[in-house]
This record gives structure tokens, C-alpha cells and sequence, in this order.
């Protein structure tokens, strides 16, 4: 009980210096090349191996993106849809983070929140059919398969 106590109070201190206290509104210019900065850091994490940092990096530049909401009324288009993408690839990255981590219900559902940004990608589906397999969650992984077959017909690695 003791050794339970002291590994969840391990825990809580390791989120509260995770936490982030950048509260500052930024121009949209900044508070992107920090997002972007993240995701690069976490781009040469995950190379190395070391996957856990690197899913931290994209959490803290998914942190990042969702403070753009203070400029959004502001942003341009090309602005959104840049933002847009750089959520999207950080959700894919961070996806794969944890299915490397075999921590298969953040593999998954950080590939549905990619869906919803675009739900014909077909990383996201893909990532998620391999998290569904792992949780035993059959009929769920083959209707990922199903839609990542249709979005990408004729693709010989998709079909393997």
C-alpha cells in the first residue's frame, strides 16, 4: 500500500512540472513556430527511440496549436488550414508514439481525434485498426481497414 502511495504521488509530481504555464496570447506566427519547434523536437525523439519524450513534445505542441483559439477571429485561411494540418500530423506522431509504448487506448483514440479532423486519413485509420487488433477490438480494427482499403484503392502497401 505504502509503495502504491508512493508511485502515484511520483505521478502527480511528474504532471505538475508537465504542466504548462505559458498563458501568454500570442500572434499566430509565434504561437505556430512553437507548435512547429515541438513537433520537430519530437520528430528527432521519436528517430532516436526515445518515444515517450517524443509524445510529450507533441502534446505540448498540440498544447500549443490549441491556444491559437485566442487569434482564431484573426486568423486567415491559409492560417487555419496550416493549423489544421500541423494538429493533424502531431495527432498521427502521437499516435504512433503510443502504439510503439503499446499503450493502445491513446494510440486510438488520438487517431479518432485526427478523424475528426479529416476522416478519410489514412494513417489515422490505419494506426487505429493496429490499436483496435491489439485491444481485442475486432469488428471496430477491420471497419478501419475497410475505410483505409476505400480511401486508398489500389495502393499495394494498404492492401497487405
Amino acid at each position: 500500500e505504502r509503495e502504491e502511495e508512493e508511485r502515484r504521488k511520483k505521478e502527480e509530481d511528474e504532471n505538475k512540472s508537465n504542466e504548462d504555464h505559458d498563458n501568454r496570447v500570442l500572434k499566430f506566427a509565434d504561437r505556430y513556430a512553437m507548435a512547429e519547434k515541438n513537433k520537430a523536437e519530437g520528430n528527432e525523439l521519436f528517430k532516436d527511440g526515445n518515444c515517450k519524450f517524443a509524445a510529450e513534445r507533441y502534446v505540448k505542441a498540440l498544447g500549443h496549436l490549441a491556444k491559437l483559439v485566442h487569434v482564431e477571429t484573426t486568423m486567415k485561411d491559409e492560417d487555419h488550414a496550416q493549423s489544421k494540418a500541423l494538429k493533424m500530423s502531431c495527432l498521427n506522431n502521437l499516435a504512433q508514439c503510443f502504439l510503439k509504448l503499446e499503450v493502445w487506448n491513446k494510440a486510438a483514440d488520438n487517431c479518432t481525434a485526427a478523424l475528426e479532423l479529416d476522416p478519410s486519413n489514412a494513417k489515422a485509420l490505419f494506426r487505429r485498426a493496429q490499436a483496435k487488433m491489439e485491444m481485442k477490438q475486432y469488428e471496430e480494427a477491420a471497419a478501419d481497414c475497410r475505410a483505409c482499403q476505400a480511401v486508398n484503392e489500389g495502393d499495394k502497401a494498404v492492401e497487405k
